[in-house]
C-alpha cells in the first residue's frame, strides 16, 4: 500500500491488537464513559485456506519476492568484481557464469500477476475512466498455452531447521527429511469423511486437455467418481468455457498439453519444502509460500522439456502474437500441491515469470540446437505451477494473472470482503468440489479487461434511473453496471530533504525512476566529492536508491558506495544491484568521484522498487560537486534544474493524486456464478499432507442483489490490510478493490476461547463466507447454519464439531448511502481495559471529504455512546457514520425494482436527505364524513446529521385534528404557535398556513429534535374527515433550521 501516513504503532499485524483503556472501571451500557483509550484488538484465524493462499502465522512477513533482476552486463560486472569470472575468461565462460547466476537468483521467485500486464491493465483503466470513445484501448493480446505434465524422479535427503517436537514453541533444531519419487496418480484419494477435495482417480493428459481447452456443455472432466461422494457431474467446467463466458465470446485461448510427460531429477518436496527459521520471538516458524527451490523447479522443468523433445517442438503454436515468447507455460506436476492437501512441503500453486529484458535473459525452450538460426528461438516468460488434481479454479486464477489480474484476497486477516464476489479471491474454490467451478468476475475485473462496459458518471452528476443486467448471461437492453467516480485522493508531498524545492521519486511498484546529468571532470583534481541532502523511507531490503556513474554514455552504470557507510551492498532478496540506500533515514550523503577525474561522465539517481508494498520514497536537495580547489557545481533546485533529465521524479513540494470510484453491479447465480451458492465454512481439515480430509458446511451467498465495490488506485493489491487499518479517514480496511458489506456485523458462535478476544466473544464462521450477505436490494439475506470444528485453544480441528448454530435471515437493504458507515468497528465488553475489533477485516472504510468516527458497540452490536468522542482512530470513536461528521460525498444508489436477471436502480446526490413514507389508515371502508384516519410518518435520515430538525405535517383542509392523538414526540401546532415558529425560523409557507386559520385551530403536527445519520423518526396522529367527498392527503416537510431538506 502507498503508506505516506505511517501509523506510529508498528505491531499492528499481531494475533490480538488490544486497545487499552486507562483507569477504566466496569460500566453498563448507560454508564459514563472512560477517559482514555490507546491501541486495537482483533484475532487472526488459523488453519483455513483463503483462495489459493493460506493465512500465514500472524506476525510473519509477507513473502512476496520480486524477480526484478539486473541485466546481464551488470551481472557480469558483479561476478567479475567478486572473482567469480576471471578477467581473461572467454565469452563462453562469461555466458555460462551469467546464466548460472540467474538460475541461482531465480530460486527466490516472484509470485503474482504478470507485472507488465498489470501495468497495461492500469493504463486501460485510466483510459476507460476518461469515458472518451476516441481513447478506446486495444483488445487484450491473445494467449496460447503450452502445458506439460511433470513427474518427480528423484530421492532427496535434506537437513533443515525445523520445530523441536519436544519444544514446539522454541527454537529450530536441525532435522533430516527424505522424500522420494512421485508420478501422476501415485497420491492417495482423500479421507473417508471428505466432502470437499477435488480428486480424479485416473488423471491423464487427455483429461487435462479437456479441462483447459474444452468447449461446450459436455466439455471438461464430465462425471467423475469421487471416492467419498460418488458420481459428481463437472460437465462444462473448463478454462476455455470460463473465459468465453466472462468475455461474452470475445476471448479464447489456443495451445495444447504436450503429448508426453517429462521428469525432473528431484522429489516434489525438494522444490517445495517450507523454510523454517526463528521469528522475532525466537519461535521456529515458516512463512507461507516459503518454497525452498521454486525457481529451480521451473528451470529443471524447462530442461526436461528440452531433453524429452530434443528441439522437435513447433513452438510457434504457443506464440500467438509472434514475439518469440511462449505465451504461457503451464506445468502440471504429479501429486497434490500445498493448497489442495499436499502439506506444507509441497509446491505452491502459483503464477510467476521471468519479468526482465531482453529476451536472451529468459530461458530458451526452442531453437537451442540451431544457434545460427534465430527464427526458431523461443523463450519462456510467464509460467504457472499447478497440481495433479487440476481444478479449473487453479487454472483460471493462475492463467488470469498472466492477463494482469491481481489477487483480491488478504492473508493477514480472516479474509477480506471480496470473499466470493469476484475471481482471484476465495471464489476460486467454488463448485461441487473444491475449485471445479470458479466464481465469475466482478465488474472491475471485466471493466479493465474490456469485457463489460458500465455507465461512468461523476459523484455529483444529476440524478438518473437505469436498468442494470446481471453479470453473467446479461439480458439484452440492460446496462452492464454503474461506476460513480469520486474526487481524486490528493496527498500533499512536502520536500523532506530540505527547505524550498527538492526532488521526490514518485510512487509506483516495479519502477526504475532516474534523474540524470552529464559532468565533464577532465579538469578536476582529486578529491572529487558529490554530496546532497536526502531523506528516505523505503521498503527495507526491497526498494533501493542508487547513485550511479556511467563512463560510456549510459550504456552501463556503476553503483557507488557512499563515504559514510549509509548505503549497503547486502542483498538478501536479490534486489540490490550494488550499494543501495534502503530502510529509512535522513542526512547529507557524500560520494567519492575521484576515480573519474579527468573523464566525462553521466551521473544519476536511480530509485528502484519491487512489485508490492510501496513506501513514501526518496527525496534529495542541495546538490554539490567539489574538487580539491573549487566548487564545480552547485544547485539548490529552487529555480533552474533544466540541466538534469527527470524520469519519474517530481519537484517537491507537490501533490500526488490517485483515482477512486464505486462500482455497482447486479449478481445472481447464473452461469459460473452458480458458485455463489458454494460459499462454505470449514468444519474440519487436515494440514499435514496427503491424504487430505476436508469437511465443509455451505453458507450460500444472498442473490440476487447489488454489490457495491470500492476501487482505490492509491491502494495496492498487496495481500494485507493491517498496515493502515486505522489510517484516515476512519478505521476499516483499505485495499485496491474491496466490497462494501450491507450487513457487516459478524455472526458469532456462542463458544468462547480465552485466546480469541480474551474470551469476550465467540469466533465467527469462516471469513470467506461472511461477506455473502453484502448485497443491497430487495432480497432478504440467506439464513445460515454453521458448525465450529476448530478448537482455538489447541489450534486443531476436532470431530464432532464443538457447536452448531443457526442465524436467521435479515431484512433486505434496498439502498447504499455513503453517509452511513459500513464497518463494524470496535466493541467494549463492559468491563476491563480493552476494546476489540468486532470483525477486523469486514467491509471497508468509505472514502470521505474529512475524517469521521469509528463505530463502537457492545459485543451484541448495541451502540455505546458513552465512548463517543474518545480519540481512537482518525475521527475518534462514535457511530462510524460519515454523515454524522458531514464528511460524505452525498452518494445514494437505491434498488427500486428487481428480478433475478436485472434491477432498476436510482442514483442521486444529496448531502442532506430523508427516506420515508406517510401512511393514512381510515377507521371505516369506505371513508366517509366523520371517519377517523390515523396518519403515520416513518422517515430515516440518510444524509448529514441535523442538530435541530423540524418535521411539519400540515392537516389536510378536509379534516380536523383529533385532540390528544399525537404520539412519538410529535405535537399539534395551533395557528398562533405556527405563526410564532414561522417567524423564528423564517418559514414563509408555515406563516401563510397560519394566517389562513383561527389562532386556536390546529394547522399542522410537528416534531423537533436532533436527527443523527441513520436516525429514524416515527410519529403519528389522528384526524377526522370533516368534508366529503374529498381526497385526503398528508405530506411532511423536513427542515434544517429554515432550509427545506426533504419532502415525504
Amino acid at each position: 500500500m502507498y503508506n505516506l501516513m505511517r501509523l506510529p504503532v508498528k505491531s499492528i499485524r499481531t494475533t490480538f491488537l488490544v486497545i487499552l483503556i486507562a483507569a477504566l472501571t466496569p460500566f453498563s451500557a448507560d454508564a459514563s464513559a472512560p477517559k482514555a483509550l490507546a491501541a486495537a484488538s482483533t484475532t487472526n484465524r488459523a488453519g483455513e485456506l483463503d483462495s489459493i493462499a493460506t493465512p500465514p502465522t500472524p506476525g510473519q512477513e509477507l513473502p512476496w519476492i520480486s524477480m526484478a533482476l539486473p541485466p546481464a552486463h551488470e551481472v557480469e560486472k558483479i561476478l567479475q568484481a567478486s572473482g567469480a569470472i576471471p578477467m581473461d575468461a572467454d565469452p563462453g565462460q562469461v555466458q555460462a557464469a551469467v546464466e548460472q547466476w540467474y538460475q541461482n537468483a531465480s530460486k527466490d521467485a516472484y509470485i503474482g500477476p504478470d507485472v507488465e500486464a498489470l501495468q497495461a491493465l492500469e493504463e486501460r483503466e485510466r483510459a476507460l475512466l476518461d469515458n472518451d470513445p476516441s481513447n478506446d484501448p486495444d483488445a487484450l493480446p491473445p494467449r496460447n498455452i503450452m502445458a506439460v505434465v511433470v513427474n518427480f524422479d528423484g530421492t532427496d535427503t535434506v537437513t533443515r531447521p525445523y520445530p523441536d517436537p519436544n519444544n514446539p514453541d522454541g527454537a529450530c533444531v536441525p532435522t533430516d527429511f527424505t522424500w522420494g519419487p512421485l508420478a501422476l496418480g501415485d497420491d492417495p484419494p482423500p479421507g473417508a469423511d471428505d466432502n470437499f477435495t477435488f480428486y480424479v482417480p485416473d488423471p491423464s493428459i487427455a483429461k487435462y486437455q479437456e479441462a483447459i481447452f474444452g468447449v461446450g456443455p459436455d466439455a471438461g472432466y464430465g462425471v467423475i467418481d469421487h471416492p467419498v461422494l460418488g458420481p459428481v457431474d463437472l460437465s462444462g467446467y473448463t478454462l476455455q468455457n470460463y473465459l468465453l463466458e466472462m468475455s461474452r465470446g470475445a476471448y479464447s485461448i489456443g495451445g495444447s498439453v504436450l503429448p508426453d510427460p517429462v521428469s525432473v531429477n528431484h522429489s516434489q518436496e525438494y522444490y517445495g519444502y517450507a523454510e523454517y527459521s526463528e521469528d522475532g520471538t525466537g519461535r521456529c516458524a515458516a512463512p507461507v509460500f516459503s518454497d525452498a527451490h521454486p525457481g529451480e523447479y521451473i528451470y529443471d522443468t524447462i530442461d526436461a522439456i528440452k531433453a524429452q523433445y530434443n528441439d522437435t517442438l513447433d513452438c510457434s503454436q504457443f506464440d500467438a502474437n509472434g514475439d518469440h515468447v511462449i505465451d504461457l507455460l503451464v506445468t502440471i506436476h504429479a501429486g497434490y500441491g500445498f493448497q489442495n492437501g499436499g502439506g506444507e512441503d509441497r509446491l505452491n500453486t502459483s503464477s510467476s515469470g521471468f519479468y526482465w529484458e531482453p529476451y536472451f535473459q529468459r530461458p530458451k525452450i526452442c531453437g537451442f540446437s540451431t544457434p545460427l538460426n534465430l527464427t526458431d528461438d523461443y523463450y519462456v516468460a510467464g509460467y504457472n505451477v499447478d497440481p495433479e488434481q487440476l481444478a479449473v479454479g487453479a487454472l483460471q486464477e493462475e492463467f488470469e494473472h498472466q492477463l494482469g489480474l491481481p489477487d483480491l484476497y488478504s492473508i493477514d486477516a480472516p479474509a477480506n470482503s471480496n470473499g466470493w464476489w469476484g475471481a482471484n479471491s476465495v471464489g476460486v474454490w467454488g463448485g461441487p468440489l473444491a475449485g471445479t467451478r470458479p466464481v465469475g468476475h466482478n465488474l472491475w475485473q471485466d471493466f479493465v479487461l474490456g469485457w463489460r462496459n458500465p455507465v461512468v458518471i461523476n459523484y455529483d452528476d444529476p440524478a438518473l434511473e437505469m436498468t442494470i443486467g446481471r453479470a453473467r448471461n446479461t439480458p439484452q437492453g440492460t446496462d452492464d453496471g454503474l461506476i460513480v467516480t469520486l474526487p481524486d485522493y490528493t496527498r500533499q508531498i512536502p520536500n523532506l530533504a530540505g527547505a524550498g524545492v527538492g526532488w521526490w521519486a514518485s510512487l509506483g511498484n516495479f519502477q526504475s525512476h532516474t534523474v540524470t546529468r552529464d559532468f565533464d571532470l577532465t579538469g578536476a583534481t582529486a578529491p572529487v566529492v558529490f554530496s546532497f541532502d536526502s531523506f528516505w523511507d523505503l521498503e527495507d531490503d526491497r526498494d533501493y536508491g542508487f547513485v550511479q556513474v556511467s563512463t560510456n554514455g549510459g550504456l552501463t552504470w556503476t553503483s557507488l558506495p557512499d563515504m559514510d557507510g549509509l548505503l549497503t551492498n547486502s542483498d538478501p532478496n536479490g534486489l540490490n544491484i550494488g550499494w543501495g540506500l534502503t530502510g529509512s533515514g535522513d542526512g547529507n550523503l557524500r560520494f567519492d568521484l575521484s576515480d573519474f577525474a579527468n573523464r566525462a561522465i553521466k551521473l544519476r539517481f536511480n530509485y528502484q522498487t519491487d512489485l508490492t508494498i510501496t513506501s513514501p520514497g526518496w527525496w534529495v536537495d542541495n546538490l554539490l560537486l567539489t574538487d580539491a580547489g573549487s566548487t564545480l557545481y552547485e544547485n539548490d533546485l529552487e529555480s533552474d534544474y533544466s540541466d538534469w533529465t527527470l524520469d519519474g521524479w517530481l519537484a517537491a513540494p507537490t501533490e500526488y493524486s490517485t483515482e477512486r470510484y464505486y462500482l455497482f453491479e447486479w449478481r445472481d447465480d447464473s452461469g459460473f456464478d452458480q458458485s455463489l451458492n458454494d460459499a462454505y465454512n470449514t468444519e474440519f481439515a487436515t494440514t499435514d499432507g496427503p491424504p487430505p480430509t476436508d469437511i465443509v458446511g455451505r453458507m450460500p451467498a444472498t442473490t440476487p442483489g447489488m454489490t457495491v465495490s470500492l476501487r482505490d488506485v492509491g491502494q495496492d493489491f498487496d495481500y494485507e490490510i493491517a498496515s493502515d487499518i486505522c489510517a484516515p479517514p476512519s478505521c476499516g480496511p483499505k485495499f485496491g478493490l474491496i466490497v462494501v458489506e450491507a450487513n457487516n456485523f459478524p455472526k458469532r458462535f456462542d463458544t468462547t476461547f480465552p485466546n480469541v478476544q480474551d474470551g469476550w466473544a465467540g469466533p465467527a464462521p469462516s471469513g470467506r463466507a461472511l461477506a455473502g450477505d453484502a448485497v443491497f436490494g430487495l432480497t432478504p439475506t440467506a439464513a445460515w447454519t454453521a458448525s465450529l470444528g476448530y478448537d482455538y485453544s489447541t489450534g486443531q480441528y476436532v470431530q464432532p464439531p464443538i457447536e452448531t448454530k443457526s442465524w436467521p435471515s435479515l431484512p433486505a437493504t434496498p439502498a447504499f448511502h455513503d453517509s452511513y458507515g459500513y464497518y463494524p468497528g470496535f466493541f467494549y465488553p463492559g468491563t476491563g481495559s480493552s476494546l476489540y475489533f468486532n470483525y477486523f477485516s469486514a467491509s471497508a472504510a468509505l472514502p470521505a471529504q474529512e475524517n469521521y468516527s469509528t463505530r463502537v458497540t457492545l459485543p451484541d452490536s448495541t451502540p455505546l455512546p458513552q465512548l463517543y468522542g474518545l480519540p481512537i482512530g482518525p475521527g475518534g470513536l462514535g457511530t462510524g457514520n460519515p454523515g454524522d461528521d458531514s464528511a460524505q460525498f452525498g452518494i445514494h444508489v437505491e434498488v427500486v425494482d428487481q428480478s433475478n436477471e436485472q434491477a432498476t436502480i436510482r442514483f442521486w446526490n444529496a448531502m442532506t436527505d430523508f427516506d420515508g413514507t406517510v401512511t393514512q389508515t381510515p377507521s371505516t371502508t369506505p371513508a366517509v364524513m366523520g371517519t377517523y384516519v390515523d396518519v403515520n410518518l416513518h422517515a430515516t435520515n440518510i444524509g448529514s446529521a441535523l442538530g435541530n430538525a423540524l418535521f411539519l405535517t400540515p392537516i389536510d383542509p378536509d379534516s380536523v385534528y383529533v385532540p390528544g392523538s399525537a404520539w412519538g414526540g410529535a405535537f399539534p401546532l395551533t395557528a398562533a404557535y405556527a405563526a410564532q415558529l414561522a417567524a423564528e425560523r423564517g418559514l414563509t409557507d408555515l406563516a401563510n398556513l397560519a394566517a389562513e386559520a383561527m389562532p386556536d385551530d390546529v394547522v399542522a403536527v410537528a416534531w423537533m429534535g436532533a436527527t443523527p445519520t441513520g436516525f429514524t423518526v416515527d410519529y403519528g396522529f389522528t384526524v377526522k374527515i370533516s368534508n366529503a367527498p374529498a381526497e385526503l392527503q398528508h405530506t411532511t416537510a423536513i427542515f434544517d433550521e429554515a432550509t427545506l431538506v426533504a419532502n415525504v
